[in-house]
């Protein structure tokens, strides 16, 4: 291994090529970070070389394929595909995921915050395009946090608001969302304003028009409990609590309204029931059910002395049991070919299985919600990852193993740390696999791609069928 450290004189050397687009040396360096063959001083420097390397790639891949078409090559990495392009954007993908968190709020970092932004951008595009749309909504955080009205992070967080209608709620809840979908995209004044292919954004933005029209502003529900006046008001009038408060600045409600901030609001959490057989109803309110009483020890074990070290840790591995029961409930919803003493949240005892006697493997099936939780198993089972900090989901299995199977002993420095992150992925894994059987009927009874609806899907699908 040709280990190169990167100093300024790399910088500069990398900058010039990077201007005189030199894509001969730019590709050196490209395949030196994938092969981890390159070593910072520091994580802002890493963040600047990926940033720069991202924006070199991406304009590569989109320079031959369209945006709005760009969802599908990706997904068909996920059906096996070999094709190189799309795989090694994939792994350049993966190798930020630990560096955007650590580094994008560094206040003593040197990069141009615009030149952040435009990363952040990037990042939540690739989820946007590979339908991991609630890490989409969370990682735009990063960017809005410093451009407060960048048109294209609030298009993308516009476009998929919809997703908040999966819980049962009133009719001022549905008024209030459309309203706030309004203040995310009022300050886009023409499709040039957008980051993303401009005839997907013209639809988008003129199925906003409509809902305006639907919606007056004369309604408006949405509370937002940071402040301390609207908390004091909830507390009162809400039946508000110190715990409710703590899961909703930490994002655990399942309501994906509490990725896009501090609202009242995202503590609606009842789902719209699934139209399934009412044995599989009461498979997933069981799930829900066992995550509400992790999520509930996670925040006593963080906040109060009633729970011990020793609990946590079985608690631990309770939470973690959720994957696999999310695996049990799928290969009996799609009918999978695995038995249900073996079927198990991964590639092998899932994903790669005959589903519904379709002569297909159900990472076949043509919905592109089932991606995030391909990623999500690949996540889990994958052994390798970038160096640094990052903690991936096969890290918290590594130490649910070492709990159940070795010792408990050295928990006590990585158990709170490692179940509030276990607790988020969990939670994401709900509201996707909640997601994924709001269309299991459809999908067990046809082919034709089907998935949940949003203003970004229907625009997609509307820019598709025109293109034909």
């Amino acid at each position: 291994m040709n280990t190169i450290e990167v100093t300024k004189d790399f910088i500069s050397k990398f900058l010039g090529d990077f201007a005189d687009n030199n894509s001969k040396e730019l590709e050196i360096v490209y395949n030196k970070l994938i092969n981890d063959e390159l070593r910072f001083s520091s994580r802002e420097q890493a963040l600047f070389i990926l940033n720069i390397l991202l924006t070199y790639k991406w304009n590569v891949f989109s320079n031959n394929h369209s945006d709005a078409l760009f969802y599908m090559r990706l997904s068909n990495y996920i059906k096996h595909n070999k094709e190189k392009e799309t795989i090694e954007l994939w792994q350049l993908f993966r190798r930020i995921d630990f560096e955007i968190a650590l580094s994008l709020i560094n206040d003593e970092d040197l990069i141009p915050e615009q030149e952040k932004v435009k990363f952040v951008e990037l990042y939540c595009l690739y989820f946007l395009l590979s339908f991991r749309h609630i890490k989409c909504i969370e990682k735009s955080d990063d960017g809005l946090k410093r451009d407060s009205v960048n048109p294209t992070l609030s298009l993308f967080r516009a476009s998929l608001l919809d997703l908040c209608f999966i819980v049962n709620c009133c009719s001022g809840y549905i008024i209030s969302l459309e309203n706030y979908r309004q203040t995310m995209v009022k300050n886009i004044n023409s499709v040039n304003d957008v980051h993303f292919d401009c005839r997907v954004v013209s639809i988008i933005l003129a199925q906003n028009q409509r809902n305006k029209q639907s919606f007056p502003y004369s309604y408006i529900y949405r509370l937002n409990v940071a402040t301390q006046e609207n908390y004091d008001y909830a507390v009162a009038n809400l039946g508000w609590s110190y715990e409710k408060d703590y899961y909703l600045k930490n994002k655990l409600f399942l309501n994906p309204l509490n990725s896009y901030g501090n609202f009242y609001e995202s503590s609606f959490e009842e789902f719209v029931p699934l139209d399934l057989e009412q044995r599989y109803v009461e498979l997933f309110d069981s799930i829900v059910d066992d995550y509400k009483f992790c999520r509930k020890k996670v925040f006593e074990y963080n906040t109060t002395d009633t729970v011990s070290e020793r609990e946590m840790c079985s608690f631990y591995c309770f939470m973690y049991s959720i994957y696999d029961k999310v695996a049990y409930l799928l290969k009996h919803v799609y009918s999978i070919d695995v038995d249900e003493d073996k079927v198990s949240f991964s590639q092998g005892m899932l994903f790669d299985k005959e589903y519904n006697n379709s002569g297909k493997k159900f990472y076949e099936m043509n919905n592109p919600i089932l991606v995030p939780l391909y990623f999500e198993m690949i996540s889990v089972r994958n052994k390798n990852k970038p160096e640094g900090i990052y903690i991936g989901t096969y890290e918290l299995n590594e130490f649910r193993n070492n709990v159940e199977h070795k010792t408990t002993l050295f928990s006590g420095q990585f158990l709170k740390r490692n179940s509030n992150e276990l607790i988020k992925e969990v939670r994401n894994l709900i509201i996707e696999t909640y997601l994924l059987l709001s269309t299991a009927k459809a999908n067990l009874q046809s082919d034709k791609m089907i998935t949940v609806n949003t203003a970004y899907v229907s625009a997609l699908k509307t820019y598709l069928e025109n293109s034909q």
